[in-house]
């Protein structure tokens, strides 16, 4: 996520949420890794099929936040 910064801010991004199965997993932190400034990434590896929602959240001078989803397909090859 590259946050949109007004008057010269800066965002630092300190929360991400991911939900499977309905159970939210909070990292933060140390647990992102920040790329350049206002883009940051985590990487999550599902462990099961379906639709997985996830949030960034930031702090600073542009707080800001973003939903979005991603969808895992069921393999015909492996269970899970």
């Amino acid at each position: 996520m590259t946050p949109q910064s007004t008057s010269g801010g800066t965002t630092a991004f300190t929360t991400f949420n991911v939900n499977p199965s309905w159970t939210v997993l909070v990292y933060t932190g140390g647990q992102l890794t920040k790329d350049s400034v206002g883009n940051y990434h985590y990487d999550y590896t599902p462990t099961n099929s379906g639709t997985h929602l996830y949030r960034w959240e930031g702090t600073g001078t542009c707080v800001s936040a973003r939903d979005d989803s991603f969808v895992v397909l069921p393999s015909p090859v492996v269970a899970g």
